[in-house]
């Protein structure tokens, strides 16, 4: 099993490292690069891959089901980069922020309880450099991902908000409606005539 494990990493993995290349350079020569918030969460949702995907094998030592985890959790990370240089929109950030915050709490739970579901004896991880650099990285990520969304919020919204007080500004200055070609107290001098009682 660990066997077709690392074969099948060694496959898929350079393939997506290549689209990520791709998908990078291609962005890089756009009309509208990516911005250095997403920039910074690209490369740490790619660091975050690239480290599940080396520790997979050691972890289908301990469990098959554990080692199958990580090896899908590196392809999903390194796919996930992908998709946002290719379509850096707001759905796919948002995605990729709950998706690693998910795998942090995760990461915490089996620190503190230990692994879920009884998989591995359910027993408690112990901390190594891998997972807690591989949790950092998704930190970084989920912290750059939720201000370039938090940004790009403030952005659209600050159209709007010029619009609504530049309205405000100009109702609020308007002079009040005046009857046009007459001057301010005069009344048409018909008017008046027909006011003054006739005499008999």
């Amino acid at each position: 099993m660990t066997h077709h494990l690392s074969h099948g990493l060694m496959l898929v993995v350079p393939l997506l490292l290549f689209g990520m290349l791709f998908a990078a350079e291609w962005r890089r020569t756009a009309d509208q690069p990516l911005p250095g918030s997403l920039r910074l969460t690209a490369l740490a949702g790619a660091g975050a891959g690239l480290v599940h995907g080396a520790v997979a094998p050691h972890h289908a030592h301990e469990a098959a089901l554990l080692g199958w985890f990580f090896a899908v959790l590196c392809l999903a990370q390194l796919g996930w980069v992908v998709a946002l240089l290719v379509r850096p929109v707001r759905r796919v950030v948002a995605v990729g922020v709950v998706g690693n915050l998910a795998v942090v709490l995760l990461w915490a739970w089996t620190r503190a309880v230990g692994i879920p579901f009884d998989v591995a004896g359910g027993t408690r991880q112990r901390f190594t450099a891998w997972d807690l650099s591989a949790t950092a990285l998704e930190v970084v990520l989920v912290l750059a991902g939720l201000a370039w969304v938090y940004s790009a919020t403030g952005a659209s919204s600050s159209p709007r908000v010029a619009a609504s007080k530049w309205l405000r500004s100009t109702t609020r200055n308007s002079p009040p409606p005046r009857n046009v070609g007459l001057p301010s107290g005069s009344v048409p001098s018909q008017v008046t005539k027909s006011l003054r009682p006739s005499r008999q």
